[in-house]
């Protein structure tokens, strides 16, 4: 889907090039009225031609719009873009509402329910369902865990690397 969007991206600029530079003018013949007096030849725009100019910058830019559309989508599908926080590792699901809230939540701030204690899955646990071990260290600020190469907090925006 990235390829087709970039194609008809592309596509639409070139239409966009074409459209902009067609021309709308006509020339008029020149025309002797008589008596020695002779109308000369004139460049005069065409309503038809101009009507013809708008409709394909219309149909260009529309295109081109898609386009852009479709090429995010595409980058969205293949994971280069993610649309989701990128620090789920230490969230989990409320098993009430399944919103993500932080492990350490009391409350559920979605559907203000009381919340199970969470409990830590040991390293085999974890490996056992598939998830990823929580990041050891925590924030002295808010007490958001986070992993060792992360330079600011993600929650708090606490400068960690004065710590």
């Amino acid at each position: 889907m990235k390829q087709v969007g970039l194609i008809i991206i592309v596509l639409g600029l070139l239409g966009l090039c074409f459209s902009y530079s067609m021309n709308t003018t006509v020339t008029t013949e020149s025309k002797s009225l008589g008596y020695g007096i002779e109308v000369p030849s004139m460049t005069v725009n065409n309503i038809g031609l101009i009507e013809d100019r708008r409709n394909a910058m219309l149909v260009s830019g529309i295109a081109t719009i898609i386009g852009v559309i479709l090429f995010v989508a595409g980058t969205l599908q293949e994971g280069k873009i993610e649309p989701l926080s990128t620090y789920t590792n230490y969230h989990r699901k409320c098993p009430f509402c399944a919103e993500l809230i932080k492990e350490d939540a009391v409350i559920c701030r979605f559907c203000n329910r009381d919340l199970p204690a969470y409990i830590q899955p040991t390293e085999v646990e974890a490996e056992e369902q598939g998830k990823v071990v929580p990041y050891p260290k925590i924030c002295t600020k808010c007490g958001t865990r986070y992993p060792e190469e992360h330079l600011i907090c993600p929650d708090c925006d606490l400068d960690l690397e004065t710590l």
